[in-house]
Formats: structure tokens, C-alpha cells, sequence
């Protein structure tokens, strides 16, 4: 999994096409030894796909932040929400969830989202009522394990996995780099 920062543009038109050339970029150096497929497409709900590997990927992005994560064999999502001028704000009481924990929440929602293509209303219930750790370390979420913090302050990011490949040991080397 890679998490990077770029230099964004005002321009909102010109930061997308920075964003879209940002994930290409950080993908690129994941697949430095090229032994991932080197093309994905969309499939019409928008979620990137391998064609015919085993391969999974997932991909986040938010202003000048972006992730991109890789899994073989099982499902995975990854989301990273910027905390600033962010609408979210006003679901907190819709949603129920502490104020607190939206932002964690919420990426944690749109990985397992990713992660699972579940679409069921109570996925939202659901994600409320997991206790996520203060600390960054995996825990059980719904049937997979998962991972919530914050890479630099007032971002939140959140990685869903189906597998336990979520181990201590591992998430300590994720970590967040500029571009």
C-alpha cells in the first residue's frame, strides 16, 4: 500500500487530472519490480479491476493526497478523506457516530464499501457500531481486518482487507510520503 502527497493546483478541473497522474505515479513505484499487471480499467460502478489477474486493487484520493492499495487473492479497499471544507461534517448526527470518529469512520465505511461491494443500508449501522482502537493498530472489521489513522494531521485514511494480511507487523511500515 502507498499513501502519497503531491503539490495540488487551485484549479479544481487541473487537480483531478493531477490526482488520476499522482496514482499512476505511486502505482508505478509499487510495481517497480513489474510483477503486477501494469493497466487496470473501471468497471461501471467506477472500482478498478485487474483483467484477468488475481490481483486486487484499491485506489483513494482527496485534494493533494492519494493512496492506492494492492492485495493477490483477496479483496481490499482503501480511503483517505481530507477533514478540511468537507461536507461531512453535517452527517455527524444523521449518521449517529461521535463526532470524534467521523472522519475514521467514514474512510473506514468507504474501504469496507470498497473491500466488499456491499450495498446493503446496513453496512452504515454496521461501521457505527464497531469500536475502532485509538491506536493504529488492525482489528476485526465485519469479516475482515482493517486499519484506521491519521498519516499527516486532519487527514484520515482507513485499509480494508479479507485477509489477515493486516498483521502488526506490517502496518508499521505503512507509511505516508510525499510524492
Amino acid at each position: 500500500m502507498g499513501l502519497a502527497e503531491f503539490s495540488a493546483p487551485l484549479n479544481t478541473k487541473k487537480l483531478k487530472e493531477q490526482q488520476r497522474d499522482a496514482v499512476k505515479a505511486l502505482f508505478g513505484e509499487l510495481n517497480s519490480d513489474g510483477e503486477l499487471p501494469d493497466t487496470w480499467c473501471h468497471t461501471p460502478s467506477g472500482q478498478p479491476r485487474f483483467l484477468d489477474s488475481d490481483w486486487r486493487i484499491s485506489i483513494s484520493h482527496t485534494g493533494q493526497f492519494v493512496a492506492v492499495a494492492l492485495c493477490l487473492n483477496t479483496a481490499i479497499g482503501v480511503d483517505i478523506q481530507l477533514e478540511k471544507n468537507n461536507k461531512l461534517h453535517q452527517y455527524a448526527e444523521y449518521l449517529k457516530w461521535p463526532k470524534d470518529q467521523l472522519f475514521p469512520r467514514w474512510c473506514l465505511y468507504e474501504a469496507t464499501f470498497k473491500a466488499t461491494q456491499d450495498i446493503t443500508p446496513d453496512l452504515i449501522k454496521k461501521i457505527g457500531e464497531i469500536n475502532i482502537p485509538s491506536n493504529s493498530d488492525p482489528f476485526l472489521c465485519l469479516d475482515s481486518w482493517a486499519l484506521c489513522w491519521s498519516p499527516v494531521t486532519g487527514v484520515s485514511a482507513s485499509l480494508v482487507c479479507g485477509d489477515s494480511l493486516l498483521k502488526p507487523s506490517i502496518c508499521t511500515n505503512l507509511k505516508f510520503r510525499p510524492l
